[in-house]
């Protein structure tokens, strides 16, 4: 039900992933149109001033003498027919070859506007006197013939340096970028959406398997300890049974473990609900050690495993708290003796560092896998070890290897 949901959520994040992409593939097309529209308008409208050009040409035949008189009619006519568009528009006379035979409106690079996709051949167009009842002459009710180069090189016998055209060149159209900003905007979120959901989802996987770790790991520390005070219990009901006293033992030691997998839970379920009671105050590593050591002892004594402390020349301080520590060290312990097949062998020591002390505790047993030695690793006493080492504001190091597993607790000394 859970994947369905979450293949669910993912179709619906394509399918608006898809709208917004087809949205903008959209406004691109109609950018693109609307380009395509504007070069043909400019291009009907060149032709148009090129037109008119010409006839005033005719009715005032002085303009094609003063270049500055020209200037100024062909600037007029352009600014005024090209007024609806953004921008300056540049011009300029060309012959045949595309050399400039006229000066030019603006400052621009000559090469850019000889290669402007905007002109028109004014020699090619020649007008049409017409003249009135009383013979004067209405030039500007005249027609104009379009004819092509061609045509005018062969009639006139006019070459390519002869004929002259009129270049127009426009300042880049601006693009409507603002129009692409919902849909970005949306479609950044749907990935963003996207991958918060993924994150989430592999939360809740690892999650889902640290808890099943978590019962399989927790049925298995208490069905031990059960199980030996049963058979223990069970035996003592036996009036014949002699070692009464080795089954007592027994009985008192499980207890005692037991008991302790009890806190370690309930300060566990304390500090993931973040409500760990940490009451600290200055304690000697030393001290504390030994209070471990001696509650641990019937285990030790049960499992054959040596211990040996070797404590430091002057008592460390450190700002802790007792209880949690001393269940800390237990678990360190426990741990080396329930993953090892073969009696162990345990050494305690202490040190101190920059502003740190430590305590190390190292085995000779098999160690844990590579994968586990980081502070990722969520086995039940490893992980409560991990929220009081952090409540503390210390670290705990694994050292894995053939010779077995090194523990340290680095702890903020106490000055």
């Amino acid at each position: 039900m859970k994947n369905q949901s979450i293949i669910i959520v993912f179709l619906g994040i394509v399918l608006l992933g898809g709208l917004a992409v087809w949205q903008i593939l959209f406004l691109t097309k109609t950018q693109s149109l609307k380009q395509e529209v504007e070069e043909k308008q400019k291009s009907g409208i060149l032709l148009e001033s090129a037109i008119s050009l010409r006839k005033l040409e005719s009715l005032k035949p002085e303009i094609r003498e003063n270049t500055t008189l020209k200037r100024e009619l062909v600037d007029s006519i352009l600014k005024e027919n090209y007024s609806g568009f953004y921008g300056t528009v540049v011009w300029g006379f060309f012959n045949g070859e595309g050399d400039p035979i006229d000066s030019l409106n603006a400052e621009i690079t000559t090469n850019t506007l000889a290669h402007s996709p905007f002109k028109i051949c004014i020699s090619c167009l020649t007008t049409i006197d017409v003249v009135d009842d009383t013979g004067e002459s209405t030039v500007d009710e005249g027609f104009v013939l379009n004819q092509t180069p061609g045509q005018m090189m062969n009639i006139r016998g006019m070459d390519k340096k002869e004929l002259k055209y009129l270049h127009v060149d426009f300042e880049k159209s601006e693009v409507d970028y603002k129009a692409y900003f919902l849909p970005i905007l949306f479609l950044v979120g749907l990935i963003g959406l996207f991958a918060w959901l993924l994150r989430t989802n592999a939360k809740q996987t690892r999650l889902i398997n640290q808890k099943d770790e978590f019962v399989n790991h927790l049925s298995h520390q208490f069905q031990t300890p059960l199980s030996s005070i049963k058979l223990s219990a069970n035996l003592l009901t036996n009036k014949d049974v002699l070692n009464k006293d080795e089954l007592v033992k027994i009985i008192q030691t499980e207890s005692n473990r037991l008991e302790n997998h009890i806190k370690t839970v309930l300060h566990w379920v304390k500090s993931d609900a973040d409500r760990l009671q940490i009451q600290k105050k200055p304690i000697g590593v030393t001290h504390v050690i030994e209070q471990a050591l001696k509650q641990m002892k019937p285990i030790f004594l049960e499992n054959k495993a040596t211990v040996r402390f070797i404590p430091p020349s002057e008592d460390l301080l450190i700002h802790a708290d007792e209880g949690h520590l001393q269940l800390t060290l237990y678990n360190i312990w426990d741990n080396a003796i329930k993953h090892n097949e073969k009696p162990v062998s345990i050494v305690i020591s202490c040190a101190a560092s920059i502003g740190m002390v430590q305590i190390m505790s190292r085995d000779d047993g098999i160690g844990i896998q590579a994968a586990k030695t980081n502070l990722g690793y969520k086995g039940l006493g490893l992980a409560y070890i991990e929220r009081i080492m952090k409540a503390h504001g210390g670290l705990m190091d694994l050292i894995s290897g053939k010779d077995g597993l090194q523990v340290i607790l680095n702890f903020p000394k106490y000055e």
